[in-house]
């Protein structure tokens, strides 16, 4: 199709024309609403998102003034720029040489077949990069020296299945029927080199990581295939919707999803299995805003996601969720397998292979872009089991339907009786419930921990069961009366439309204003966003206020602060942004500090190895006592991306001598992970800060130092030991003990730790209370959770006071040093205003941490989105809080003997 055709086809008013208009005023604002909102709303954080809104909104106003020729070069161009703004200029640079590579290899002048043989090794070269191998021959290199970590998780999910495409319509260009049929089609866009370009560097790729399979024919056919403006109005549209399901994600991320020790009865079994399938919202909200910019620029792509709720049977979700993904699959899998066994064995052979063939190559591509994405290849049995129940399940009801009549779901919609309606409602229903569990099976660690999180269901009685099944019975009566109004609409739209003249209907529509009610719609749903969001948050009350303030921050839910396991989509959604995101966002509004810090903490953040727990490294040994495990002395490596090192008493710390010099103040501090500075330096952890802080405010004559006896992943109990049987040699003159929100988490999981290896507790207080709780070493680990979570409170407060005892017998101060987490929840904030007053009571003062984080967002003071300690930043915040609060409070100066700093 030539040029010319093309603008004929989209309607192309001139460009003064278009910013005179109305409509397009319209559309501009209701974009510039989205984008603010999404600002507002921080949306996706540490994906870059935000540093590309201006480019999106100034670049669709220039893109849409410019003639139709220069639309697809300036798109190409504004997508080369947003990459160089949320990567930066060096990482930039190297994804767009080695994409470029990729291209043109696909187009050398040799056979088909070897191209494609020197892209698998190109292929390979790079995944052995992505893997870790030849690592450290490039590092030094001045252009590829972070491949690994930034760029090519982002290469991976532009070409990872975008080339695949590219190569099989490629070859069908090449071939001789591709040739005549080029000559021949229409409404395809011509395959120049600049629609080539961007079909692989589409403008939002660069942010949204997990990306909608774009197909090339498809890319070109719906280039301006209708009025501009509709397209735009459609994007706009998209967007909108986009925004709706990721504010739902946070509702059901933060009110719905609960950790596996929260699981108990049928209650919480329903709300683990929902809230598994729902945080999809996120997938599907990402892939709305994708669609929505696209079709800004021209490319008015089909929505990856159409209702997909209400899918009443598994081919009909297979055509409701993911179509991208189906297409992909239909196209590149399906029909080659179908047709030639068709015609050979017949179709019902042809179906079964199609289908079979469909879902193993979906299982093994999801483990290709699994290793892309995060570095480390995924074949595990509940991805296997997910994907062969469904793929079955698919196979049987496409046998079922090939076999019986085919109907219209159109004419079906508009006939339907009350049976009728109830049966696709059930349907419905029944279809959400099997995704609920399978999308929980898929989450879950391993098939035994799944079976234990349902076994939950057993503690509910007959009145839960029968209420269930009244709830059941009412949503289908309520969804029958829905089904029935919505067939008579239906009805009465499909008889107005057979009565209507088509031509008067074509007539009026070109003479109608374009997308009116869809402005409307789309205008009204961003201002109730904003309205209803704002009034919640300002007038009506705490508990509005509390949910407004959920849909504004992007913290972690009690859950994920617990380290639950995350399902598939949502561990890919997050763990890659650690790795290409982590420096660049703290390149842009962040004081120059974080900048440093951040480029030290990008590193192999995504490897599992490097984000493993302290307990499991080199650097402890295990005690086979109720201390569990411990740092060993003298220790010298590596832990989370950083150089990691003890002291020869086992501390994360400088080296002390066992008696302190005269003149001297020592404290020793107890804590966990936050306190032993965990994925940044030592010197750069708050407790170092703070003592060297502090030795600059007093005469050379006096000293302070700050004993580190923190481990990461210490429970309390833990602690009560290391006052117990360390702290004494040293002859501390204060003891600071770190208070922080999951104190009862911690204790829960140690104390099954105990219960699970038959460990003595040698107090017998706490003996005691677990022994009352019926525990034994033969039971599961939900269970023991259940069973032992009401005397965690307990526990903490007993080792408060336990510590505040110690110290008092050795006549030494007692200081609750209050650490807020950087993904601080609500809940948390409780719970630690609990822990202080329970401290308070025991003796303890107070020296707190709260608020030194400020405003900040979240991605700025924490390491990454896959480990939310304090950054170098976080760090230097907490130690200029609690200095601050050294030096002006009277009641911290005065401690016996304390060196006042005035």
């Amino acid at each position: 199709m030539t040029e010319a055709g093309l603008t004929a086809r989209a309607v192309d008013a001139p460009s003064a024309g278009i910013f005179a208009s109305v409509q397009f005023v319209a559309v501009s604002v209701q974009l510039l609403m989205i984008l603010v909102l999404l600002r507002l709303y921080d949306v996706e954080p540490g994906s870059g998102v935000s540093l590309i809104l201006p480019i999106i909104f100034f670049g669709f106003l220039i893109h849409a003034a410019l003639p139709l020729r220069f639309r697809t070069r300036f798109f190409l161009a504004l997508s080369v720029v947003a990459i160089g703004v949320v990567l930066g200029p060096r990482p930039a640079a190297v994804l767009i040489v080695v994409g470029l590579t990729l291209i043109g290899i696909s187009h050398l002048p040799v056979a088909f077949w070897l191209r494609v043989l020197l892209l698998a090794l190109f292929g390979a070269a790079l995944a052995a990069l992505r893997s870790g191998w030849g690592t450290n021959l490039v590092a030094n290199l001045p252009q590829i020296g972070t491949p690994r970590n930034v760029v090519l998780p982002v290469l991976g999910s532009m070409f990872m299945f975008r080339l695949a495409i590219y190569l099989y319509d490629l070859r069908y260009e090449e071939s001789a029927s591709g040739q005549r049929a080029a000559q021949t089609q229409r409404g395809v866009v011509p395959a120049t080199v600049w629609t080539r370009l961007s079909y692989f560097f589409l403008l939002p790729n660069v942010c949204f990581l997990l990306f909608p399979v774009v197909d090339y024919r498809t890319y070109r056919r719906t280039y301006y295939d209708s009025e501009p403006i509709r397209i735009y109005q459609n994007g706009v549209q998209w967007m909108c919707i986009g925004l709706v399901y990721l504010l739902l994600y946070r509702v059901v991320y933060h009110y719905i999803a609960i950790s596996p020790g929260e699981i108990g009865g049928l209650g919480g079994v329903v709300r683990f299995m929902v809230a598994s399938y729902l945080v999809y919202f996120r997938v599907v909200g990402q892939f709305h805003l994708i669609t929505g910019i696209l079709c800004l620029f021209g490319f008015n792509l089909p929505p990856a996601h159409r209702f997909f709720l209400l899918a009443s049977g598994f081919t009909d979700f297979w055509r409701r969720a993911r179509i991208d993904w189906k297409d992909f699959m239909m196209k590149v899998v399906y029909f080659p397998a179908l047709v030639p066994l068709q015609r050979k064995w017949g179709a019902t052979v042809g179906l079964v292979v199609g289908t079979v063939a469909v879902f193993i190559t979906t299982w093994l591509l999801h483990a290709i872009q699994w290793f892309w994405l995060r570095g480390d290849f995924r074949l595990s049995l509940p991805d296997a089991v997910f994907w062969g129940v469904f793929g079955t399940c698919v196979l049987i009801n496409s046998l079922i339907e090939s076999r019986g009549p085919r109907k219209s779901r159109a004419v079906a919609g508009t006939n339907m009786s009350v049976i009728s309606a109830a049966v696709r409602v059930a349907k419905i229903m029944g279809m959400f419930g099997f995704l609920c569990i399978m999308w929980s099976y898929w989450s879950s660690r391993s098939p035994s921990d799944w079976l234990d999180y349902i076994s939950q269901a057993r503690e509910s009685g007959f009145r839960e069961y029968a209420a269930a099944v009244l709830i059941l019975g009412l949503i289908l009566c309520a969804g029958t009366c829905v089904q029935l109004f919505a067939s008579r609409i239906s009805r009465s739209r499909a008889e107005s439309f057979r009565s209507m003249n088509a031509r008067t209907t074509s007539a009026r529509a070109s003479q109608s204003p374009v997308g009116w009610r869809a402005a409307a719609v789309t205008s009204v749903a961003v201002a109730l966003i904003l309205v209803v969001v704002s009034a919640s948050k300002n007038f009506l009350g705490a508990a509005s206020a509390d949910i407004a303030s959920t849909l504004l921050t992007n913290h972690l839910n009690a859950a994920d602060q617990e380290q639950q396991d995350r399902g598939y989509y949502e561990r890919l959604l997050d763990e890659p942004r650690s790795i290409a995101f982590g420096l660049t966002d703290a390149r842009f509004g962040v004081p120059k500090v974080a900048v440093s810090a951040r480029a030290s903490e990008t590193v192999d953040d995504n490897r599992p190895e490097k984000l493993g727990a302290l307990v499991d490294s080199k650097a402890v040994r295990h005690t086979k006592d109720i201390l569990e495990y411990e740092l060993l002395p003298s220790y010298s490596g590596s832990m989370r991306n950083q150089p990691f090192s003890t002291n020869s008493w086992g501390m994360r710390d400088k080296e002390y001598s066992l008696r302190p010099a005269r003149g001297t103040y020592r404290i020793a501090l107890l804590g966990s992970s936050y306190e032993m500075a965990s994925g940044v330096r030592q010197t750069d952890g708050f407790e170092s800060i703070l003592e060297d802080s502090l030795n600059t405010l007093v005469t050379s004559a006096r000293r302070f130092e700050i004993l580190n006896f923190s481990v990461g992943g210490y429970a309390p109990l833990q602690d009560v030991i290391v006052a117990d049987r360390k702290v004494s040699a040293f002859n501390a003159n204060a003891v600071m003990y770190a208070v922080h929100s999951n104190e009862e988490a911690t204790t829960i999981n140690h104390l099954v730790w105990m219960v699970r290896h038959g460990i003595a507790i040698p107090y017998p207080d706490v003996s005691r209370m677990v022994m009352r709780t019926g525990v034994r070493p033969d039971m599961a680990d939900l269970t023991l959770r259940h069973r032992l979570a009401p005397i965690a409170g307990d526990v903490v407060r007993w080792s408060y006071h336990r510590i505040a005892e110690l110290c008092r017998q050795r006549g030494v101060p007692m200081i609750a040093l209050v650490i807020p987490r950087t993904d601080e929840t609500k809940a948390g904030e409780e719970r630690r205003s609990q822990y202080i007053s329970w401290a308070r009571h025991e003796g303890f003062t107070i020296l707190s941490a709260e608020g030194a984080y400020g405003m900040l967002p979240l991605d700025t003071v924490s390491i990454s989105a896959a480990d939310r300690h304090p950054n170098v930043l976080g760090h230097r915040l907490l130690a200029a809080s609690l200095s601050r609060q050294l030096i002006e409070d009277h009641a911290l100066s005065g401690l016996h003997g304390f060196p006042g700093l005035r």
